[in-house]
């Protein structure tokens, strides 16, 4: 099977590309706008340039480009996917290749259905999600949903570890900083901002207390069309240290009061200090 991975050497699109060029049954595809770190990460997983591609994701041709190539399976983790439009995946579908992204923008995931038609005319899948939130989130309550006679409410928790995430992460969620975020509360759809609310939960050592803000990911659409009743539906997420999360919630706290614009100009900022401090912060992440 020839599996293209867009966007091959950032930080998640490594990980899944170190994986797959260990399955002798793939035929592994590195791509993405830089050429030599593509070609650089081939010799690094025992590949050779032949398995580097400089593509870019707004390629016009991008749909006769798969095809040529003869992929089977697009692997779409060229983020943020926030503002993207689906020109990788209509490619995809128009070369009959397979499409899976790692997205986690709420409007991008949620708006993937479109293309359904399309994907069943051409008999591909498309499937977008397919990362912590929602593929996995919505599996936990899954998992756990035969425990209750009902259930009443979602609320779920995600606290990094100390281990930065690539630059389109950062910038994915700072678009949403202080910005207005919709949110179903006591089954009313109510209006909430990004990285505020602050709450505090406890895990078990070695994590200890962590700090959590609102977030805008697809789970707080996706989950009350999937689970119907439910009245609560949240999300929240924290960075692996307090002064982290309080300047983040710092920041959101000066674009709700329209001191900023937005806090995306903030982010490479943030995580060029992130990184200078990675080596000293807890490496162990948590959920609930």
């Amino acid at each position: 099977m020839r599996v293209l991975v867009l966007g091959a050497y950032g930080f998640f699109g490594r990980r899944i590309s170190e994986s797959l060029a260990r399955n002798s049954r793939v035929r592994l595809l590195l791509a993405g706008r830089d050429a030599k770190q593509a070609t650089e990460l081939a010799y690094q997983l025992g590949l050779t340039a032949e398995h580097a591609r400089r593509i870019d994701a707004d390629e016009p041709r991008l749909g006769t480009l798969l095809r040529k190539l003869g992929v089977n399976l697009v692997i779409h983790t060229a983020g943020p996917f926030q503002g993207q439009d689906y020109h990788v995946a209509q490619a995809a579908i128009e070369a009959g290749s397979h499409y899976l992204d790692l997205a986690d923008g709420r409007a991008f995931v949620n708006g993937i259905a479109r293309l359904d038609a399309a994907a069943r005319a051409a008999q591909v899948a498309v499937v977008s999600g397919a990362s912590t939130l929602p593929a996995l989130s919505s599996a936990v309550v899954d998992v756990y949903l035969p425990a209750f006679s009902r259930l009443e409410g979602i609320r779920i928790g995600i606290s990094a570890g100390g281990l930065v995430p690539g630059a389109a992460s950062v910038r994915a969620v700072f678009g949403y900083c202080g910005q207005p975020i919709r949110t179903l509360e006591d089954g009313q759809w109510i209006e909430t901002t990004g990285w505020l609310d602050r709450q505090a939960h406890t895990f078990p050592r070695p994590v200890g207390e962590r700090l959590f803000g609102r977030c805008d990911v697809p789970d707080l659409t996706l989950l009350p069309a999937r689970y119907p009743g439910v009245k609560p539906v949240s999300f929240h997420a924290g960075v692996a240290t307090d002064t982290g999360h309080k300047l983040v919630e710092w920041i959101a706290r000066q674009v709700q009061k329209g001191t900023l614009k937005s806090a995306l100009p903030l982010a490479g900022l943030f995580s060029f200090l992130a990184r200078r401090l990675q080596p000293v912060l807890s490496d162990t992440a948590a959920c609930t």
